[in-house]
Order: structure tokens, then C-alpha cells, then sequence
């Protein structure tokens, strides 16, 4: 019985000893965890602040791209404009030649009478 009982002992020391470990192990899985989930929200706070970034990036880029048509468009009515009135003039000088010709032509034919 004293030999069961020193067996005994010895187990119930090396399990108390094991129970240590185990919860030496417990521990540091517990930190390991616990950082494990502050990395995580910081990421998703990372990835919330970055989608936020880059949804006002692509606003103001947007915004900008509107302003850069808006400015072109702008600049095309006035070429638009600029080239009807080049394209008047030139009728107009292409009229008065046309007149001056006509009326040359009809001083010749006056004449050749």
C-alpha cells in the first residue's frame, strides 16, 4: 500500500506538474488570442479608414474629371462659335467676290456690246 500510495504521489505530482504547463500554454494561446483579435480590429479599422480614404479620392477625383469636361465642353461651344463665325465671314467674302465678279462681267459684256 505504501508503494501504491508513493505512486500515487508521484502521479499526482507529474499531473499537478503537466496542469502547469497546460495552463503555462493556456496562457500564452490566451495572449497569442487576445493580440490575434486586436490585429483584426485594427485591420478592419485599417480597411474602414482606407475605404473611406479612397472613397473621398475617387469623389474629389470625380469632381475634378466633371470640372475638366465641364471646362471642355466649355472651350468647344467657343470653337464651335469661333468657327461659325469664320465659316459667315467666309461666305460673305465668297459673296462679294462672286458679286464682283458678276458685276465685272457684266461691264465686259456692257462693253463688248
Amino acid at each position: 500500500a505504501t508503494g501504491e500510495l508513493k505512486q500515487n504521489s508521484q502521479n499526482l505530482v507529474s499531473a499537478k506538474e503537466d496542469l502547469k504547463a497546460l495552463q503555462a500554454v493556456l496562457a500564452t494561446k490566451d495572449e497569442e488570442l487576445q493580440l490575434l483579435h486586436e490585429i483584426h480590429g485594427k485591420a478592419n479599422e485599417t480597411t474602414a479608414a482606407d475605404k473611406k480614404r479612397l472613397e473621398q479620392e475617387l469623389i474629389l477625383s470625380l469632381d475634378a474629371a466633371a470640372g475638366e469636361k465641364k471646362k471642355m465642353s466649355e472651350e468647344l461651344e467657343m470653337k464651335e462659335s469661333t468657327l461659325a463665325m469664320l465659316n459667315l465671314r467666309i461666305d460673305e467674302e465668297s459673296h462679294r467676290k462672286l458679286v464682283e465678279e458678276l458685276r465685272a462681267t457684266k461691264e465686259e459684256l456692257s462693253q463688248a456690246q
